[in-house]
């Protein structure tokens, strides 16, 4: 099963729980991917309003560093009172996030407990999430500067230069008159 796959599977287990509040969030397009925010990690869901697609879909995205299948969801839930057509976070977004077991500030929405159990059922249905959150925190071997320092002898100046800019013209000298040499 796709990524996509469990998340329409988990969209329509959702489905009754809107139409209970006279909710219809339509037929989204549900995917993992980014979500268009600045540096790609603030937000953690976009809906996309179906007058902005060109076959008049909502386009609803997860990002990919969202952690838990149950965190997948919630931000799924909050994406999907989107879908019913209330874009802002004003109260009709509020009555219904409520209403479907969202607390907390709308733009942050999180799950009350009871929804919690009610992702953690349909997770037991639909399988575990088939993939895995990116971690864009974790250490990666950091590219260390081209340039090598250098150090005069006599007064402690600093300075750095390419080792082909040395190799080519030689460690330079220090202002002071002393020698500089690579620390």
């Amino acid at each position: 099963m796709t990524r996509e796959e469990w998340l329409n599977k988990a969209t329509n287990a959702l489905r009754g729980d809107f139409n209970a509040i006279n909710e219809d969030f339509g037929n989204p397009r549900i995917s993992i991917g980014f979500t268009g925010s600045r540096n790609g990690l603030k937000s953690l869901g976009a809906a996309w309003h179906k007058d902005v697609s060109k076959d008049g879909t909502c386009e609803i995205f997860i990002a990919p560093h969202v952690q838990t299948q149950e965190d997948i969801l919630a931000v799924l839930v909050h994406e999907l009172v989107h879908a019913c057509g209330y874009m802002d976070h004003g109260k009709d977004f509020r009555r219904v996030a409520i209403a479907v077991g969202l607390t907390g500030k709308m733009t942050s929405t999180v799950a009350t407990d009871s929804l919690k159990e009610r992702l953690n059922a349909i997770i037991a249905e639909i399988g575990p999430f088939p993939g895995a959150a990116l971690n864009p925190t974790s250490p990666t071997k950091k590219q260390g500067t081209r340039m090598l320092k250098m150090e005069c002898q006599s007064c402690g100046f600093v300075a750095r230069a390419s080792r082909s800019a040395i190799e080519k013209a030689g460690l330079p000298t220090c202002g002071c008159g002393g020698t500089i040499e690579i620390a």
